[in-house]
């Protein structure tokens, strides 16, 4: 049996529920990690995600989601109860109890203590190496994409972002070509400057390469936060070649093209869980 002590990753970085989600931000900035604990004491109360602020941006809802990062306290977006894992546990389990939950990330706990994080990127990375290679991409992707063009507004790809399962948003021109995509990540770290048409952009050198900290965002569309170019995977190709494609690149999901190039679906966290599960 796999177990989950076999691939999970050591906890870097916890919070307190008093915490603003600026210095949540820079957390994951300089830990270079996609989640971060709440710790109450010695009592793990939630858990904050990029998801968490992304999704924070969505133009309606409570009042707060228009304050300063500064402003905002981590318990007013942490997503609770929290579900943990056993340290134990098999990785299957792990992949099903993420899948049944809709989370991307399980504290891991030894004797009620928290211990690491198992996410979806050590699940792919378990699939590169236990995967069946005999198994198509065709033959588990997800063939619904969620797609939008390069001048919806960021408010219009939010709400996009929001009802897709994968959290993700590819991005095609005219010809319904892919040119780009729009994940929590690349949404994590906007702030909205209220009756600004600019936009200002800062680059933090202590991030990650490819991370960015865009500080006021005014008139903003889907081709000014998208990240591109992207990366691909053939519809022949298997699963255990999209698992090291994405370990490899550090992302959460692959747009599938057909033997014509043509968009055809998305290989995403979503096919890495289900496809462990049954590991």
């Amino acid at each position: 049996m796999i177990k989950v002590s076999d691939y999970m990753t050591p906890i870097v970085a916890i919070a307190s529920p008093q915490d603003t989600l600026a210095a949540i931000r820079n957390i994951m900035l300089r830990r270079r990690v996609g989640r971060v604990p709440v710790v109450d004491g010695s009592r793990l109360v939630g858990i904050v995600s990029r998801t968490d602020l992304a999704l924070a941006l969505r133009p309606n809802g409570p009042a707060w989601r228009r304050r300063p990062l500064e402003y905002t306290s981590v318990w007013e977006i942490m997503s609770k109860p929290v579900i943990t894992i056993s340290v134990n546990e098999s990785i299957s389990k792990a992949a099903e109890t993420m899948l049944n939950s809709g989370v991307t990330g399980l504290p891991v706990l030894d004797d009620d203590k928290i211990v690491g994080m198992i996410t979806t990127s050590d699940l792919t990375r378990c699939l590169k190496e236990h995967g069946d290679p005999s198994k198509k991409v065709k033959e588990h992707m997800c063939v619904e994409v969620a797609v939008a063009k390069p001048l919806h507004p960021i408010s219009r790809v939010i709400k996009i972002l929001v009802k897709s399962p994968s959290h993700r948003v590819i991005v095609v021109d005219a010809e319904g070509r892919p040119i780009g995509i729009v994940t929590p990540t690349d949404l994590a770290f906007v702030r909205v400057s209220a009756g600004s048409s600019k936009s200002k952009v800062v680059y933090d050198s202590e991030a990650p390469k490819r991370s960015r900290k865009i500080e006021f965002l005014g008139l903003t569309y889907a081709k000014d936060v998208m990240r591109s170019p992207i990366h691909f995977i053939s519809e022949e190709a298997s699963v255990v070649d999209a698992a090291s494609l994405m370990s490899s690149a550090k992302i959460g999901g692959l747009p599938v093209l057909d033997k014509k190039k043509n968009l055809s679906g998305l290989f995403s966290k979503i096919e890495v869980l289900r496809l462990v599960k049954d590991l």
